[in-house]
């Protein structure tokens, strides 16, 4: 799918906020897919996703369980992914669009 001036802007202004990897998807693939509410998706036609890299070396420390390390580090990228995503939400309604931040770790 060809990329338009929005899903471009939505995706440098997420990187300006912290984002690593940016991508939108098409709803209407979701749309048999259950969700918490029911209606979670409903008045939505895309979804953006975030993501952000974690230090490498916070997995070569792991052996057989999540370390204290392993979980601060997991925890303070959720936390940020929270704040892109909020951050984001708020600049695409100022640009006319609806928008749902939803919680990482879901």
């Amino acid at each position: 799918m060809p990329q338009t001036e929005t899903s471009k802007n939505i995706k440098a202004v997420a990187i300006s906020m912290g984002a690593d990897i940016v991508g939108i998807a098409d709803l209407k693939l979701l749309r048999e897919v259950g969700t918490v509410p029911k209606d979670l998706l409903d008045g939505f036609k895309y979804a953006v996703s975030i993501a952000v890299k974690l230090p490498t070396a916070v997995f070569e420390q792991l052996e057989d369980a999540p370390t204290p390390l392993y979980a601060q580090v997991y925890n303070n990228a959720n936390l940020l992914l929270d704040q892109i995503a909020l951050k984001l939400s708020s600049h695409l309604e100022g640009k006319g669009h609806s928008a749902l931040p939803v919680r990482s770790g879901m």
